[in-house]
Protein backbone atom coordinates (compact mmCIF):
# COMPACT_ATOMS: atom_id res chain seq x y z
CA UNK A 1 0.00 0.00 0.00
CA UNK A 2 1.28 3.46 -0.28
CA UNK A 3 -0.48 7.00 -0.25
CA UNK A 4 -3.53 8.40 -1.51
CA UNK A 5 -4.69 4.89 -2.50
CA UNK A 6 -8.11 3.61 -1.58
CA UNK A 7 -8.73 0.23 -0.86
CA UNK A 8 -12.41 -0.76 -1.04
CA UNK A 9 -13.12 -3.96 1.56
CA UNK A 10 -16.57 -4.92 0.87
CA UNK A 11 -17.75 -5.75 -2.17
CA UNK A 12 -13.88 -6.45 -2.98
CA UNK A 13 -11.96 -4.58 -5.81
CA UNK A 14 -8.77 -3.98 -6.30
CA UNK A 15 -6.77 -0.61 -4.99
CA UNK A 16 -6.93 2.32 -6.93
CA UNK A 17 -5.30 5.70 -6.45
CA UNK A 18 -7.41 8.42 -5.27
CA UNK A 19 -8.23 11.13 -8.17
CA UNK A 20 -7.07 13.85 -5.66
CA UNK A 21 -3.32 13.20 -5.45
CA UNK A 22 -2.11 16.01 -4.24
CA UNK A 23 -3.60 15.12 -1.20
CA UNK A 24 -0.02 13.29 -0.37
CA UNK A 25 1.78 16.23 2.05
CA UNK A 26 4.50 14.25 3.61
CA UNK A 27 6.43 12.08 0.60
CA UNK A 28 7.54 15.13 -1.30
CA UNK A 29 9.05 16.85 2.02
CA UNK A 30 10.73 13.40 2.79
CA UNK A 31 12.24 12.75 -0.85
CA UNK A 32 13.34 16.30 -0.42
CA UNK A 33 11.34 17.51 -3.05
CA UNK A 34 10.05 20.38 -1.33
CA UNK A 35 11.28 21.85 1.54
CA UNK A 36 9.54 21.73 4.90
CA UNK A 37 7.95 24.79 5.59
CA UNK A 38 7.47 26.10 9.08
CA UNK A 39 5.46 29.07 10.49
CA UNK A 40 7.54 32.26 11.02
CA UNK A 41 6.50 32.16 14.49
CA UNK A 42 8.05 28.61 14.80
CA UNK A 43 10.96 29.41 12.91
CA UNK A 44 11.56 32.80 15.34
CA UNK A 45 11.57 30.59 18.38
CA UNK A 46 14.02 28.47 16.84
CA UNK A 47 16.69 31.22 16.24
CA UNK A 48 15.76 32.13 19.65
CA UNK A 49 17.15 28.91 21.02
CA UNK A 50 20.14 29.28 18.70
CA UNK A 51 21.11 32.42 19.96
CA UNK A 52 20.63 31.54 23.88
CA UNK A 53 22.52 28.57 23.46
CA UNK A 54 25.79 30.14 21.63
CA UNK A 55 25.51 32.75 24.05
CA UNK A 56 25.74 29.86 27.08
CA UNK A 57 28.57 28.18 25.14
CA UNK A 58 30.76 31.41 24.41
CA UNK A 59 30.71 32.22 28.41
CA UNK A 60 32.42 28.64 28.63
CA UNK A 61 29.08 27.37 30.59
CA UNK A 62 28.30 23.80 29.99
CA UNK A 63 24.62 22.93 29.27
CA UNK A 64 22.57 21.44 31.61
CA UNK A 65 21.05 17.90 29.97
CA UNK A 66 24.95 16.55 29.02
CA UNK A 67 23.60 13.78 31.77
CA UNK A 68 20.12 13.29 30.81
CA UNK A 69 18.54 10.04 30.55
CA UNK A 70 15.64 8.70 29.04
CA UNK A 71 15.12 5.22 30.94
CA UNK A 72 11.71 3.23 28.61
CA UNK A 73 9.48 2.11 31.30
CA UNK A 74 7.43 0.34 29.40
CA UNK A 75 7.88 -0.46 24.66
CA UNK A 76 5.14 -3.49 23.97
CA UNK A 77 3.00 -0.67 22.81
CA UNK A 78 -0.69 -1.74 24.03
CA UNK A 79 -0.25 -5.25 24.16
CA UNK A 80 2.14 -5.67 27.34
CA UNK A 81 4.32 -8.98 27.54
CA UNK A 82 6.26 -10.79 30.78
CA UNK A 83 9.16 -8.75 29.79
CA UNK A 84 7.67 -5.07 28.03
CA UNK A 85 5.57 -3.47 30.26
CA UNK A 86 2.63 -0.93 28.41
CA UNK A 87 4.09 2.57 26.98
CA UNK A 88 6.04 5.03 29.55
CA UNK A 89 9.26 6.68 29.62
CA UNK A 90 10.79 8.55 32.08
CA UNK A 91 13.44 11.49 31.55
CA UNK A 92 15.39 11.90 34.31
CA UNK A 93 17.42 15.73 34.03
CA UNK A 94 20.08 16.95 36.53
CA UNK A 95 19.56 19.86 38.33
CA UNK A 96 15.73 20.37 37.42
CA UNK A 97 13.57 16.67 37.81
CA UNK A 98 11.77 14.24 35.78
CA UNK A 99 9.53 14.09 33.17
CA UNK A 100 6.80 11.25 32.71
CA UNK A 101 6.18 10.87 28.91
CA UNK A 102 2.96 8.44 28.82
CA UNK A 103 1.81 6.26 31.97
CA UNK A 104 0.55 2.93 30.78
CA UNK A 105 -1.14 0.48 33.24
CA UNK A 106 1.78 -0.82 35.21
CA UNK A 107 4.11 1.97 35.49
CA UNK A 108 4.46 1.72 38.91
CA UNK A 109 5.46 -1.63 39.21
CA UNK A 110 8.12 -1.33 36.72
CA UNK A 111 9.58 1.75 38.20
CA UNK A 112 9.92 0.19 41.31
CA UNK A 113 11.43 -2.61 39.40
CA UNK A 114 13.72 -0.47 37.96
CA UNK A 115 14.77 1.83 40.82
CA UNK A 116 13.56 0.02 43.78
CA UNK A 117 11.37 1.03 46.92
CA UNK A 118 14.53 0.85 49.75
CA UNK A 119 13.87 4.75 50.95
CA UNK A 120 17.99 3.77 51.90
CA UNK A 121 19.08 3.50 48.16
CA UNK A 122 19.62 6.61 46.54
CA UNK A 123 17.72 7.40 43.49
CA UNK A 124 14.83 5.03 44.35
CA UNK A 125 11.38 4.81 43.24
CA UNK A 126 10.23 7.02 45.62
CA UNK A 127 12.88 10.05 44.62
CA UNK A 128 12.55 9.14 41.28
CA UNK A 129 8.36 10.75 42.19
CA UNK A 130 9.34 12.97 44.35
CA UNK A 131 11.26 14.62 41.80
CA UNK A 132 8.55 14.45 38.84
CA UNK A 133 7.67 17.75 37.79
CA UNK A 134 5.63 17.15 34.68
CA UNK A 135 3.51 14.06 33.56
CA UNK A 136 3.11 13.97 29.42
CA UNK A 137 -0.15 12.06 28.21
CA UNK A 138 0.46 12.10 24.45
CA UNK A 139 -2.91 10.89 23.69
CA UNK A 140 -6.50 9.67 25.55
CA UNK A 141 -5.42 5.64 24.62
CA UNK A 142 -5.76 3.63 27.44
CA UNK A 143 -2.62 2.07 26.66
CA UNK A 144 -1.01 5.79 27.31
CA UNK A 145 -2.95 6.68 30.56
CA UNK A 146 -4.53 4.08 32.65
CA UNK A 147 -1.60 3.88 35.02
CA UNK A 148 -1.93 7.68 36.13
CA UNK A 149 -3.74 6.86 39.04
CA UNK A 150 -1.47 5.08 40.54
CA UNK A 151 1.40 6.74 39.95
CA UNK A 152 -0.19 9.93 41.13
CA UNK A 153 -1.38 7.94 44.22
CA UNK A 154 2.07 7.15 45.17
CA UNK A 155 3.46 10.92 44.45
CA UNK A 156 1.21 11.75 46.91
CA UNK A 157 2.31 9.54 49.30
CA UNK A 158 5.66 11.11 49.27
CA UNK A 159 4.69 15.12 48.96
Amino acid sequence: MSAVTHVQIHPTKPPTELPDTNSDLFHSIMSGETPLQLSAALQERIEEGQVKVLAELTKGRKLRGENVGIIPLGTGGSLPTRYRNVLSTLAKIPGYGNILLDAGEGTWGQMARSFGIDQDVPGNAWEVLRDLKCIFVSHIHGDHHLGLASILSKRRQVC
